[in-house]
Protein backbone atom coordinates (compact mmCIF):
# COMPACT_ATOMS: atom_id res chain seq x y z
CA UNK A 1 0.00 0.00 0.00
CA UNK A 2 1.30 3.43 -0.90
CA UNK A 3 0.65 6.27 1.51
CA UNK A 4 0.37 9.94 0.67
CA UNK A 5 3.19 11.98 2.19
CA UNK A 6 2.39 13.91 5.33
CA UNK A 7 1.92 17.64 4.70
CA UNK A 8 4.91 19.79 5.62
CA UNK A 9 5.23 20.53 9.34
CA UNK A 10 4.76 24.25 8.67
CA UNK A 11 1.53 23.61 6.71
CA UNK A 12 -1.42 24.58 8.96
CA UNK A 13 -3.57 21.65 10.05
CA UNK A 14 -6.59 23.80 10.89
CA UNK A 15 -7.94 26.76 8.99
CA UNK A 16 -8.18 29.81 11.23
CA UNK A 17 -11.02 31.06 9.06
CA UNK A 18 -13.27 27.96 9.23
CA UNK A 19 -11.91 26.03 12.22
CA UNK A 20 -11.78 22.82 10.16
CA UNK A 21 -8.88 20.71 8.91
CA UNK A 22 -7.25 22.09 5.79
CA UNK A 23 -7.63 20.09 2.56
CA UNK A 24 -4.06 18.73 2.61
CA UNK A 25 -4.52 17.31 6.11
CA UNK A 26 -8.03 16.00 5.34
CA UNK A 27 -6.65 14.04 2.40
CA UNK A 28 -3.74 12.72 4.45
CA UNK A 29 -5.96 11.54 7.33
CA UNK A 30 -8.55 10.05 4.92
CA UNK A 31 -6.11 7.42 3.70
CA UNK A 32 -6.14 5.78 7.14
CA UNK A 33 -9.90 5.34 7.42
CA UNK A 34 -11.79 2.42 5.99
CA UNK A 35 -15.23 2.72 4.49
CA UNK A 36 -17.89 1.20 6.75
CA UNK A 37 -19.01 -2.33 6.02
CA UNK A 38 -22.33 -2.64 4.26
CA UNK A 39 -25.68 -3.44 5.80
CA UNK A 40 -26.54 -7.14 5.55
CA UNK A 41 -30.06 -8.37 5.11
CA UNK A 42 -31.00 -11.26 7.39
CA UNK A 43 -33.18 -14.13 6.17
CA UNK A 44 -35.94 -14.43 8.74
CA UNK A 45 -36.86 -17.99 9.80
CA UNK A 46 -40.11 -18.97 11.56
CA UNK A 47 -40.98 -17.27 14.84
CA UNK A 48 -39.39 -17.07 17.31
CA UNK A 49 -36.38 -16.15 15.17
CA UNK A 50 -32.91 -15.97 16.74
CA UNK A 51 -30.03 -14.01 15.17
CA UNK A 52 -26.49 -14.44 16.56
CA UNK A 53 -24.15 -11.52 15.88
CA UNK A 54 -20.76 -12.17 14.29
CA UNK A 55 -19.39 -8.83 15.49
CA UNK A 56 -20.32 -5.51 17.01
CA UNK A 57 -23.00 -3.36 15.44
CA UNK A 58 -26.77 -3.09 15.44
CA UNK A 59 -29.64 -5.39 14.58
CA UNK A 60 -32.41 -3.44 12.89
CA UNK A 61 -35.96 -4.78 13.25
CA UNK A 62 -38.73 -3.06 11.29
CA UNK A 63 -42.15 -3.79 9.87
CA UNK A 64 -44.12 -6.96 10.32
CA UNK A 65 -46.10 -7.71 13.46
CA UNK A 66 -43.58 -8.15 16.26
CA UNK A 67 -44.62 -8.98 19.82
CA UNK A 68 -41.18 -9.09 21.48
CA UNK A 69 -37.46 -8.61 20.98
CA UNK A 70 -35.07 -10.15 23.51
CA UNK A 71 -31.31 -9.57 23.72
CA UNK A 72 -29.18 -12.40 25.15
CA UNK A 73 -25.57 -11.75 26.17
CA UNK A 74 -23.84 -14.73 27.68
CA UNK A 75 -26.34 -16.39 30.03
CA UNK A 76 -28.43 -13.25 30.60
CA UNK A 77 -31.52 -12.41 28.54
CA UNK A 78 -33.51 -9.19 28.70
CA UNK A 79 -36.43 -7.77 26.73
CA UNK A 80 -35.37 -4.62 24.89
CA UNK A 81 -38.66 -2.82 25.59
CA UNK A 82 -39.68 -2.08 22.00
CA UNK A 83 -40.87 -4.02 18.95
CA UNK A 84 -39.16 -2.03 16.21
CA UNK A 85 -35.79 -0.30 16.16
CA UNK A 86 -32.06 -0.82 16.59
CA UNK A 87 -30.61 -3.31 19.06
CA UNK A 88 -26.89 -2.71 19.82
CA UNK A 89 -24.92 -5.98 19.82
CA UNK A 90 -21.39 -7.30 20.27
CA UNK A 91 -19.86 -10.55 19.04
CA UNK A 92 -21.97 -13.62 19.94
CA UNK A 93 -24.95 -11.65 21.26
CA UNK A 94 -28.29 -13.16 20.26
CA UNK A 95 -31.41 -11.22 19.35
CA UNK A 96 -34.64 -13.22 19.45
CA UNK A 97 -37.68 -11.84 17.65
CA UNK A 98 -41.17 -13.23 18.22
CA UNK A 99 -43.66 -12.27 15.53
CA UNK A 100 -46.93 -13.16 13.81
CA UNK A 101 -46.06 -11.20 10.65
CA UNK A 102 -42.43 -11.44 9.51
CA UNK A 103 -40.38 -8.26 10.06
CA UNK A 104 -37.43 -7.01 8.04
CA UNK A 105 -34.18 -7.65 9.92
CA UNK A 106 -30.78 -6.23 8.98
CA UNK A 107 -27.34 -6.36 10.59
CA UNK A 108 -25.46 -3.05 10.58
CA UNK A 109 -21.79 -3.58 11.53
CA UNK A 110 -19.79 -0.87 13.28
Amino acid sequence: MTFKPQPASNFPAVSLKTGTFTTGWQQWFAQFSNPPAGISGVTVAPSPFRFVSSGSGYVSVSGGTVSSIVLTRGQVSTPVGFTSGLVPVVNNDAVSVTYSGAPTINFIPN
